[in-house]
């Protein structure tokens, strides 16, 4: 697992703002920082599905989750891809559970 410095040096700065939050953050504070990238996620989905990614891929999927619930709370159409990443955050967090969720939420 990457730390949180390397992981926003390689990943770039679109998680960054993310991975200073913390690993107790509130679903507020991730509304927060993605405030003004929810808006623009409704016109290139693939922004929010790289974003989920990487988030599973530097050990954060706890965080992927709740970056998942703002894009549903703020009406950002959320397609099969977003799905998938979530679950896959799921299933790296071992929250078989959610998982499970998500899964009947598609239908």
């Amino acid at each position: 697992m990457l730390s949180t410095a390397s992981a926003a040096g390689t990943l770039g700065t679109d998680i960054a703002p993310l991975l200073l939050l913390g690993n107790a953050c509130k679903l507020e504070n991730v509304q927060e920082v993605l405030s003004e990238s929810l808006g623009s996620w409704s016109q290139n989905p693939r922004c929010a599905t790289s974003v989920l990614h990487k988030l599973t891929q530097v050990g954060r999927p706890e965080l992927a989750l709740k970056v998942f619930r703002c894009m549903a709370g703020h009406r950002v159409d959320v397609n099969l891809f977003h799905y998938s990443a979530a679950v896959s955050a799921c299933e790296k967090g071992a929250q078989w559970q959610m998982a499970l969720s998500l899964l009947t939420e598609m239908n």
